[in-house]
């Protein structure tokens, strides 16, 4: 245990993570840390609580509750892991996440942990989140984007990375400025000259068809606007990524 904190190891671990994905359930949080109680972890969840590390937010099934960062919780990686302020202020403001919101994060986790149980001696993917990307290689870059995941998958011959955009129900305007950030970013050149790489493959998941079939439309009529070389946009859905997982037989290539 930690001198300078009334919590466990295993305890902080759970803040870690917390920061790291923002909105967790306790399944979740029981894999990543590969233990095998589950009554262990919710007795740690239930001292975090009492203590005011964590908060936890009853949400619609089929999640029923998950879990974030609370007061003490942002003051444990303000003080003892001393961590920019600026990094932190986003996390005081979990309590009022839309469920859209805390959805996209409980999908991030499952995205997560799927690749992490797929990798293996002949491929290896590494996930990053967004509280991940400042300390990332291409930090400058991807805080540019924000991307919810950036994906290296490795194999002996090559290396593939991957932007992953998961969309909610918004405005159609907004959706529309998501997929043009991206054109735009592409069309910019920097990531290509500052990586000496080619530009990721985009994997965009939508809500359902009727907005993936919206998006996918406008997509198709602002690449007409390139030349020969484009971006590799792919498509599909929470539900098919949910059944399938993230390496499935899912996308739709515009």
């Amino acid at each position: 245990m930690n001198k300078s904190s009334n919590i466990t190891d295993k305890q902080q671990e759970i803040l870690k993570l917390l920061y790291r994905f923002r909105f967790l359930k306790r399944s979740q949080i029981q894999q990543l840390l590969n233990h095998k109680d589950y009554k262990t972890i919710n007795l740690w969840l239930k001292d975090l609580i009492e203590k005011e590390y964590i908060q936890k937010r009853d949400i619609k099934f089929p999640y029923k509750i998950a879990y974030h960062l609370a007061l003490s919780g942002i003051s444990y990686f303000k003080k003892e892991l001393k961590l920019d302020a600026k990094l932190l202020q986003k996390y005081y403001r979990e309590q009022d996440r839309s469920l859209s919101f805390i959805s996209s994060c409980l999908l991030i986790a499952d995205i997560f942990l799927d690749l992490q149980n797929r990798s293996n001696q002949n491929v290896n993917f590494k996930v990053y989140t967004k509280s991940d990307y400042s300390s990332h290689e291409y930090g400058d870059l991807l805080l540019t984007l924000k991307p919810h995941i950036f994906i290296t998958q490795i194999t002996a011959n090559k290396t593939k990375e991957y932007f992953v955009e998961i969309i909610g129900f918004q405005p159609k305007e907004r959706l529309r400025q998501r997929i043009k950030n991206y054109l735009y970013f592409y069309q910019g050149m920097e990531w290509q000259e500052e990586t000496d790489k080619d530009f990721p493959t985009t994997l965009i998941i939508y809500p359902n068809d009727e907005v993936l079939d919206y998006i996918k439309s406008y997509t198709k009529r602002k690449l007409y606007q390139f030349d020969e070389t484009r971006p590799i946009i792919q498509l599909t859905t929470r539900e098919q990524v949910n059944q399938a997982g993230i390496t499935g037989d899912v996308w739709k290539e515009i």
